[in-house]
């Protein structure tokens, strides 16, 4: 039904001309479907003069906004819970090395994270991160970089450059340059996060003895070994008086420093 014929039965099942303007305004909003037309009109007139045309307009649009919204935060509620046991099975599969499956599960999750929470929430950045990790374990060093960086420049500009996040990020950057041989590079961001996490987090935080592994690494592969090896003992030195002996991460760092000497 087109809208003149939709205001034309309003007015014959109201039985008066009302103002123009809200007339139309209803009909627009009952999408001229007459059957609609026909019920509204019906209400208002048992209820009119009480009860006017803009009155049931606007409890009209109220209602609708209420729907609305409830519709979204259902739906949004409904994301969320669907994300979270993705977001599960993602760490089991990772857990267990199957690292391209659990790719495909951070990438599922990934989208619905940044429809529904947005590309700056941090739990879209730490899927992004994880995700970027994930690429990393298969040797897809170039993508995971480009999503450090995302994640590294995002953190930056809402979490600030001194936040334990954005150094995590600078430090995951980090070894992924390290790994596609870009040595120096990672050597300038390494000192740079080492020296706010010495200042921020303290000498033998686990984020900060992982920053001076992974300095220590990048000066091996430039060739400046004596410059390593303090850096090697220092971080198995503290990670033997903050985790013990026992922790897996010293007992790999222990186990690679051995390897160190070997070669």
């Amino acid at each position: 039904m087109n809208q003149r014929s939709a205001l034309d039965l309003l007015e014959t099942k109201l039985g008066r001309q009302d103002e123009a303007n809200t007339m139309e305004r209803l009909v627009s909003a009952l999408e001229n479907m007459p059957l609609a037309i026909a019920q509204a009109a019906a209400y208002n007139k048992k209820r009119w003069p009480r009860c006017s045309l803009e009155q049931y307009l606007d409890k009209f649009e109220e209602s609708e906004m209420s729907r609305e919204s409830l519709r979204k935060s259902s739906s949004r509620k409904e994301h969320l819970d669907t994300l979270v046991s993705i977001n599960n099975l993602a760490v089991v599969l990772a857990g267990r090395g199957k690292y391209k499956q659990a790719e495909d599960m951070y990438r599922q999750v990934l989208v619905i994270r940044e429809k529904v929470l947005g590309d700056e929430h941090l739990d879209t950045l730490i899927t992004i991160n994880n995700l970027a990790i994930m690429l990393n374990r298969q040797g897809q060093y170039k993508q995971a970089e480009e999503m450090l960086r995302r994640t590294l420049a995002i953190r930056e500009k809402v979490l600030g450059d001194e936040h334990p996040d954005t150094l995590r990020s600078v430090s995951n950057l980090a070894t992924t340059l390290n790994r596609q041989g870009k040595h120096e590079q990672a050597e300038d961001m390494l000192r740079r996060t080492l020296a706010i996490q010495e200042k921020v987090l303290g000498d033998e935080h686990p984020d900060t003895l992982n920053s001076v592994w992974n300095l220590a690494d990048s000066l091996e592969s430039l060739g400046r070994k004596e410059n390593s090896i303090e850096l090697y003992k220092r971080a198995v030195a503290g990670s033997l008086a903050t985790l013990g002996s026992e922790h897996p991460e010293t007992l790999r760092r222990q186990r690679e420093l051995k390897e160190f000497w070997s070669r």
